[in-house]
């Protein structure tokens, strides 16, 4: 793997600037790391090559011309498959949605691309984001884990952060209602993050049809960057985030700066078990070898629960608000019909059973089977993903 694939994208961002490689290059490199890493994972399952190798070559015309450029000029990237790109699939991981082409951009896939990022292509998920546990569909199949292809990489983002951790992207967008953003990127040894509710905008983020109606969700849900640093999530969360529409007529949005520049300044809450949520004994060591070395550093190491914290409690409570959220199943378009007045009618149809984060039901299929199989094993961490195609 060329060296600058595994650098961050908002040092990769710096090197264009300077011109110490050419966005086509980058562009290049990134599309031959796709085709020879992607058959063993599946994490990336559209591309757009000519329209990206495009966009490169215009983008470094841009720099040549006025030197000027966004945070993210001239960085390939891909975006979790649930987001509207112009041109490309919109599908869910649901066949229904099969033939859906999104005719305009998600405001997240117009922000990024205003900062400069080149959208490459789509990265696989859970059917119709339900399962954090993994990510398969009947539509892709399954995404494996790159540090070991027989061990899943979560859900429901769990191509974006397969497809970071391989090398073949520099930047993902995902989404988080009960984990999608965290769990995979704690699988595939990355970063992500779910940010506060509303302060990235959802419009574009939503199944083929009708826009949705009114929702409990809107108050859970969120979207957010995956990256392979810290830097990245920043970057990527200041370029997408703040009000649209009318409502940034009202109000705007900014990163605060952190409370804290030195570890010994912080406090930081840990607990490495619970009865109601074991921890393998593999993932004990590392959270307590985290917290010793937090320690040495000189920060504030409180250990179990803040006061008035039941988890057990609230964890039955947000499980009640994501079934009642959830239900009725979403409906997807059924064929059109014309009355004998000629009036046409689009009927609608259930979509197949959601499987609950609650109980994470496994999919009906054969390879999703499979991979709950897989999803039951600890993941482990190495320096460099081991996946065969490296």
């Amino acid at each position: 793997m060329h060296e600058a694939l595994a650098r961050s994208a908002t040092t990769v961002a710096g090197m264009l600037r300077r011109k110490e490689l050419s966005s086509r290059e980058l562009t290049e490199l990134l599309l031959a790391r796709i085709d020879s890493v992607n058959p063993a994972l599946n994490a990336v399952v559209e591309l757009r090559r000519e329209a990206a190798l495009r966009r490169a070559a215009a983008a470094d015309e841009a720099i040549v011309r006025s030197g000027a450029a966004g945070p993210l000029h001239g960085v390939p990237m891909t975006i979790k498959d649930s987001f509207n790109v112009a041109g490309l699939h919109t599908t869910w991981g649901n066949p229904a949605f099969k033939d859906f082409v999104a005719g305009s951009d998600a405001t997240v896939v117009r922000r990024l691309e205003q900062a400069g990022a080149i959208i490459v292509g789509k990265t696989n998920l859970a059917f119709m984001l339900g399962d954090f546990a993994q990510t398969a569909n009947e539509l892709y199949g399954v995404t494996n884990n790159p540090w070991d292809t027989t061990r899943t990489p979560g859900g429901s983002s769990g191509g974006a952060a397969a497809a970071l951790s391989a090398g073949m992207t520099f930047l993902e967008y995902g989404s988080d209602l009960a984990g999608s953003i965290r769990i995979p990127a704690s699988f595939c040894g990355v970063y992500g993050l779910k940010p506060s509710v509303e302060i990235v905008p959802l419009t574009g983020f939503q199944p083929p049809g009708p826009p949705a109606g009114p929702s409990d969700m809107v108050y859970m849900s969120a979207v957010g960057p995956l990256s392979r640093s810290a830097g990245d999530l920043r970057t990527a969360l200041r370029v997408t985030g703040g009000p649209e529409g009318q409502a940034a007529k009202a109000y705007s949005w900014a990163l605060s700066p952190p409370r804290h520049t030195r570890l010994e300044d912080f406090r930081v809450g840990a607990v490495l078990d619970h009865e109601r949520a074991p921890v393998s004994s593999e993932v004990t060591a590392l959270l307590s070898n985290t917290v010793d070395a937090l320690a040495r550093a000189g920060t504030t190491v409180v250990e179990g629960w803040p006061d008035g914290v039941d988890p057990v409690q609230h964890y039955e409570s947000f499980g009640f608000h994501v079934r009642s959220a959830r239900s009725p199943p979403p409906k997807v378009p059924g064929p059109m019909t014309t009355s004998p007045s000629g009036c046409r009618t689009r009927h609608w149809r259930g979509c197949p059973p959601w499987r609950h984060p609650w109980g994470a039901r496994r999919a009906d299929s054969p390879s999703a089977r499979r991979s709950w199989a897989r999803s039951t094993k600890t993941t482990r961490r190495s320096p460099l993903p081991n996946c065969s195609a490296r």
